[in-house]
């Protein structure tokens, strides 16, 4: 019996056949690695940042991002989306097909400048959101912090005895 497909471990970069590989628990995003030690060492922002990768996928129709595609992906999030992206996976989930069906009615020259117009569609949303968040945790809520007080080090200890 032939085995399945062959993936690459999302960690390491190594081949693994599916059946052998350990999956992200999220159905909708295909997300493997070849061992517990690569699941991991695998930050939640990083898997955050390749399930965008997999919406604008989707979005722009394409089988596969391309290197420029995929490093303007990333500089866009660090630079603007940076402690946003939580924010920015939730709404791009929300109108995915909505923003797709804008997408597919217009023409681009290249698919970074697709990527651009994506991100165009939900800044002002994902800003908006980040905002009311924001607003929602109130100073009573936060912890008072301690009293800094000045310390003087007494280095003669006759002062004392």
């Amino acid at each position: 019996m032939a085995r399945k497909k062959l993936c690459d471990c999302h960690s390491c970069g190594k081949k693994i056949y599916l059946e052998d590989a350990i999956k992200l628990d999220d159905e909708e995003y295909p997300i493997y690695w070849c061992s517990d030690a690569c699941r991991v060492v695998t930050s939640d922002k990083e898997i955050v940042i390749e399930k965008l990768n997999f919406i604008f996928k989707e979005i722009m129709a394409v089988k596969t991002l391309n290197k420029s595609v995929k490093g303007y992906i990333r500089n866009r999030i660090n630079e603007d989306f940076n402690d946003k992206t939580e924010i920015l996976l939730a709404i791009l989930e929300k109108k995915k097909e909505k923003i797709a069906d804008l997408v597919k009615n217009k023409t681009f020259s290249n698919t970074t400048i697709k990527a651009k117009y994506v991100f165009a569609c939900v800044k002002k949303d994902v800003d908006n959101t980040y905002e009311t968040l924001k607003e929602d945790i109130s100073v009573e809520d936060l912890p008072l912090p301690l009293i800094k007080r000045a310390t003087k080090y007494v280095r003669d200890i006759s002062k004392w005895l």
